[in-house]
């Protein structure tokens, strides 16, 4: 299976995240939107090869930046899917959450979900 969806639905957001247990996280968080996971870059242009589309999809994608087992770091992963995709890409990255503020280390968010709603992030309109 190239990924797990939470609740079916058109907007989703991708998480891409090679530790099995944020990806977890993600999918067991009430975000107020589907959750799609993929563990890697590779995993997320596979699942995009087969389903084109997927950006459309897409609200925003959230990308660690780096991955044990994939080529691609989440910087270049990032750059590359910029080209194609022009809604929000976070570059997630272990931080800290204080209660009711979005603690950003380095330029790079949390990777807990908690910090989504603080993101803005949401349904397109229409």
């Amino acid at each position: 299976m190239l990924s797990a969806i939470k609740v079916k639905e058109r907007y989703c957001l991708a998480i891409v995240e090679d530790d099995p247990f944020i990806r977890e996280a993600w999918l067991d968080a009430d975000v107020g939107i589907a959750v799609r996971t993929f563990a890697c870059p590779r995993e997320f242009w596979a699942a995009l090869a087969e389903e084109p589309a997927l950006l459309d999809d897409l609200v925003a994608v959230v990308t660690d930046h780096h991955f044990v087992n994939d080529q691609e770091l989440g910087l270049e992963f990032a750059g590359r899917l910029r080209g194609r995709f022009t809604r929000p890409i976070l570059l997630a990255s272990d931080g800290e959450y204080t209660e009711g503020q979005l603690v950003v280390v380095d330029r790079r968010v949390a990777k807990t979900p908690v910090t989504l709603p603080m993101l803005g992030v949401s349904r397109p309109k229409g």
